[in-house]
């Protein structure tokens, strides 16, 4: 395990900039090669550590892919310049976790000013956000969760982020044929990607008007049906998916309703 910055080090290394190279080259070692290492920051307006998460299930889905998962917690002060020497040395970490979006654009605080991470043009293209699939990083609170796309092993985050959906703790009710899942599979990918025309070939005649989509995905990752409320002639099916955009990767949530009045069944 890497060590971390005490509270300590970093509040002096806040106020003597010298002195923070020394401090982080000592803490910060290179990226281990089979590590995907998370790095979660602070609130700047409480100057404290967050709790380290569990990451039960991120840990066994690297796991599975042969990597190991690193989970280190920084205060935020201080912290753009730990983050600036981990790119310049590309020991940056793969994910970034926070609950105040100032650890990104930078903030003023009743204890000091606090510069962005991603205040240089340069790097922030680099920085891709993830939706859904990496939420128990997350405190209560909620927050966000970030790839950084220069770190050593960011294509490694980016397929964790993409997986099979975890369906683990939701309800499947009635039976699910070969057929109807077919039809949902491809009906769910239709519409993460946008691909109306392929959503009308499944549409019943009776469908109410579909809403437009304003942005699809690029790429639809791993599909999983998490629930299922069936009988013949009737079912409600809640799938996720794993989707990439444009700056954005991670899950969606889609609710499908069909009905079966002949042999097909038919998107409602």
């Amino acid at each position: 395990m890497i060590a971390k910055p005490s509270v300590a080090y970093v509040r002096r290394a806040a106020t003597a900039g010298c002195f923070m190279v020394v401090v982080v080259a000592s803490l910060l070692s290179a990226a281990p090669a089979g590590v995907v290492r998370v790095w979660v920051v602070g609130s700047p307006y409480t100057d404290t550590t967050p709790e380290r998460p569990a990451a039960v299930h991120l840990s066994a889905a690297a796991k599975r892919r042969g990597y190991d998962l690193s989970v280190e917690t920084f205060p935020a002060r201080g912290f753009a310049t730990i983050f600036a020497d981990a790119v310049a040395r590309n020991a940056a970490p793969d994910v970034l976790v926070f609950d105040n979006f100032g650890v990104m654009d930078g903030i003023a605080t009743d204890l000091g000013r606090f510069d962005g991470i991603a205040s240089d043009p340069t790097l922030r293209p680099q920085f891709v956000k993830v939706t859904g699939v990496f939420d128990e990083l997350l405190e209560r609170a909620r927050g966000w969760t970030y790839l950084f796309a220069l770190s050593p092993n960011y294509a490694v985050a980016r397929d964790l982020a993409l997986g099979a959906p975890d369906c683990s703790s939701t309800p499947i009710g009635g039976k699910l044929s070969g057929a109807l899942a077919r039809v949902a599979i491809d009906a769910a990918s239709a519409y993460l990607r946008g691909d109306t025309i392929t959503l009308q070939g499944y549409s019943d005649p009776e469908r109410l008007p579909g809403v437009h989509l304003t942005r699809g995905a690029v790429r639809v990752g791993g599909i999983g049906l998490c629930g299922l409320w069936a009988n013949d002639t009737l079912a409600v099916m809640l799938i996720k998916g794993t989707y990439e955009a444009e700056g954005t990767v991670g899950e969606a949530r889609v609710l499908l309703v069909f009905r079966k009045p002949a042999s097909q069944w038919q998107l409602l």
